[in-house]
């Protein structure tokens, strides 16, 4: 019924910089550019697809109050990559992605608002299905840290209830979308939830660095644990997360019922740590999301086989556009504090092992250099005596993309 909207802006370089980027995931971008030339006083350029141009921007003075805008995402992976980027891009948080079901069952929404203060929106109207790339919902949880409240991200796959839910915590760098496959997976069976550590991709990041550290990351998943509202649950966790996950099962009362480590355990070689202190907090600028992939086949290169598709998958998950037409690791590089603040040394809490009394699975990379092959044969003599499977052509730390290495999660936790 309307041909085409059009919006007063007052920086117009900077409003069409976050229009770009903050529509690039819809399949917006500008098709056509007007300067004072043609229009006899000001500057624009129109938004749109298929060569036309629905949206228009342009200098001018804004409106006296903000405007809505909505614009329609093929799908519901298309609305959260939109409000990662707008966020990116300079925008303000006004609504995470999630269904609004006061609109209908199947309203999927995202808002932002603009720098100029005007609510904008993406929106899929269609339900998810089995197929669906992300058939998962965003939400976030308020944590109290030692300078006040931070936002921490978590993604829900809903699954048949009767079961505990099960937690899958990534690694060091890494966020929940890590698990994108083996969430889709588990979720037949159980509602999976996959949250991004503060400092990590769509989490806030904290104003002092000093707060990284597993004392700042226990307390968020007690928070998150708190949420959730249940008696107990399964938790899978991959290097940094199966440790966050060995140490909250060594404590009293903790709701872990089964507990799956993926490649780490309760001893880490120095050598181990120096290589990681070596890559985490680098903050590379990449000028496509092929750069990103390339670095990310050289860090992540110990996940094993992986195809070209979840290669580029893992690029698009691991970063966020940078608001200049670039990308960026979706990480906050002061999480590398930790490995600055004092000297690299190996670390061993085997006494906290000796307490974990839970069914424990490890996954162990047959090339790993973290979890080395004697710390996983000891892991099977004391403490809960866990059960080791070594993944071959992998070594820190197996992806948990290949149907081999699910099926051993999803048997264990079916136990």
């Amino acid at each position: 019924m309307i041909d085409h909207i059009g919006l007063k802006v007052a920086d117009y370089a900077r409003a069409r910089a976050f229009y770009e980027a903050a529509l690039q995931p819809l399949g917006v971008t500008v098709v056509m550019s007007v300067g004072t030339a043609e229009t006899g006083g000001y500057e624009g350029c129109g938004f749109g697809r298929d060569g036309k141009p629905s949206f228009w921007i342009g200098t001018g003075t804004p409106a006296s109050g903000p405007l809505h805008v909505a614009f329609v995402a093929a799908d519901r992976p298309a609305v959260d990559a939109f409000h990662r980027a707008a966020l990116a891009a300079g925008g303000r948080d006004n609504g995470a992605p999630g269904i609004r079901a006061h609109y209908h069952p199947n309203y999927y929404g995202a808002f932002v608002l603009d720098l100029d203060g005007n609510n904008v929106e993406a929106v899929c109207h269609r339900a998810a299905t089995a197929d669906q790339d992300c058939p998962m919902d965003l939400r976030y949880v308020s944590c109290l840290g030692g300078r006040g409240f931070h936002r921490m991200a978590y993604r829900v796959w809903p699954g048949p209830a009767g079961r505990p839910p099960v937690v899958c915590l990534h690694g060091l760098t890494r966020n929940g979308r890590d698990f994108d496959v083996l969430a889709r997976a588990l979720s037949a069976g159980r509602t999976v939830i996959c949250p991004d550590v503060v400092g990590r991709g769509d989490s806030d990041r904290l104003g002092e660095p000093s707060e990284y550290g597993y004392p700042r990351y226990l307390a968020d998943m007690a928070t998150l644990l708190a949420r959730l509202d249940v008696e107990q649950v399964d938790w899978v966790g991959t290097s940094m997360g199966g440790f966050a996950g060995l140490m909250l099962a060594a404590t009293r009362g903790h709701p872990i019922r089964r507990l799956v480590l993926n490649d780490v355990g309760p001893f880490i070689p120095k050598a181990a740590l120096e290589h990681i202190a070596g890559y985490v907090g680098q903050d590379p600028r990449f000028a496509t999301l092929a750069e990103a992939e390339a670095y990310q086949r050289t860090v992540a290169a110990g996940f094993g086989r992986l195809t070209d598709a979840q290669w580029a998958d893992m690029a698009r998950n691991m970063t966020r556009p940078d608001g200049e037409g670039g990308f960026r690791l979706a990480y906050d590089p002061q999480i590398a504090h930790p490995f600055r603040a004092q000297p690299i040394r190996d670390v061993d809490v085997w006494p906290l092992y000796d307490r974990v009394a839970v069914p424990t699975l490890v996954l162990r990379g047959a090339q790993s250099g973290l979890l080395l092959a004697e710390t996983a044969r000891e892991m099977t003599e004391r403490g809960p005596k866990a059960r080791i499977v070594e993944v071959p052509d992998a070594a820190h730390a197996p992806a948990l993309v290949d149907e081999a290495q699910i099926a051993v999660v999803a048997s264990f936790l079916d136990e």
